[in-house]
């Protein structure tokens, strides 16, 4: 490790300055034996899937009892007005059960919302772990930043989960620079060749996405196949996304060239009974050909221009670039970040 009053240097001038270190006891892997000591996935927990079943048969069961009880409330007020002698004491067992589910449901509720908030606060804020070093002997507290630990724990690559790498932590160091820098327009990169790139940058373009409103994210590789591909890498991490991660998607289940979260469907719950639109993101994450004017005209938050050295020649990276970097632009307010990368030779 680099680190010194918390200052890890990253290229030529530039140092990422990671948050203090916590106490021991809450970094990751604390306790464990030194060679156990390491990056490990935080997975879903063991109770999750029966969880997330039992709420949804609580809920199934609030919604036929609540219209159990709103029948039976119309014939007795029904009664009622016909002046017959009626009483609402009938209704107490099916407002008691409702009564019962309301509580077990909170509960259940409470203990998934709290794992899925957590989780959604390390994709943010980041983490601390334990690294065993066995030239040392020693643990290295790690420091990953959250669209490292995005990457690293939620982000299905080709199905595998990627594996922690120095390498990869100094880049999203970078990057992170890079995106919290107001005078800069995002990252350019020279890589070595299935560094995994374009997953890392379809992770924090899906990290971004999944939680921003009125949003546009682009893409772009050197052909059409190739942006193809790194659209469906993102696709195919979204579907392996746990639920708490997936926002509502209005285009069909097999996107081609663009994913929009947007939930156009209305649907009863059973706090309100009434009809209520989700709230929707209105966000998109959209593939471009390789040209000169893509995403002209269109305000973008994060452009992901992968291979951007090796465009067809008819194609003139710094016209592409003069007309991208206004996509993040307001004003003279830059707004939006370019990833800009491209595997070189020695």
């Amino acid at each position: 490790m680099e680190i010194s009053n918390n200052k890890v240097h990253v290229y030529k001038d530039l140092y990422f300055e990671s948050p203090k270190i916590p106490a021991k006891n809450k970094i990751q892997g604390y306790g464990l034996p030194k060679k156990d000591q390491k990056w490990k996935r935080t997975e879903l927990p063991e109770w999750w899937k029966e969880m997330v079943q039992d709420l949804s048969d609580i809920e199934s069961s609030l919604m036929t009892l609540e219209k159990q009880l709103d029948v039976k409330e119309k014939k007795i007020e029904a009664g009622i007005r016909e002046g017959k002698k009626l009483s609402r004491t009938s209704l107490n067992p099916i407002i008691e059960a409702i009564n019962d589910l309301v509580v077990r449901y909170d509960v259940v509720h409470t203990k998934i919302e709290t794992f899925a908030f957590e989780e959604d606060r390390k994709c943010t804020e980041g983490i601390w772990f334990y690294n065993y070093n066995p030239q040392t002997g020693e643990s290295d507290p790690i420091f990953i930043t959250g669209d490292h630990y995005h990457y690293l724990n939620w982000f299905k690559l080709d199905g595998l989960y990627a594996n922690y790498r120095e390498r990869d932590k100094r880049w999203f160091y970078h990057w992170w620079i890079c995106d919290n820098d107001s005078d800069s327009l995002g990252q350019a990169y020279g890589k070595l060749r299935r560094d995994g790139y374009s997953f890392r940058v379809m992770s924090i373009i899906y990290n971004r996405a999944r939680k921003t409103f009125d949003t546009k994210y682009g893409i772009m590789s050197k052909s059409v196949k190739d942006t193809n591909e790194m659209f469906n890498k993102g696709v195919n991490a979204f579907v392996n996304y746990p639920l708490f991660f997936k926002p509502q998607v209005y285009t069909a289940e097999d996107p081609k060239d663009k994913i929009v979260f947007k939930t156009p469907q209305q649907r009863v719950t059973y706090k309100t009974r009434t009809a209520r639109k989700e709230v929707s993101l209105n966000t998109e994450i959209e593939s471009f050909a390789p040209n000169e004017n893509a995403m002209d005209g269109s305000k973008r938050k994060i452009i992901g221009a992968d291979e951007a050295a090796k465009l067809p020649k008819d194609v003139s990276i710094e016209k592409w670039f003069n007309v991208g970097k206004r996509c993040c632009f307001l004003g003279r307010i830059i707004v939006g970040k370019i990833l800009f990368g491209s595997t070189v030779n020695e």
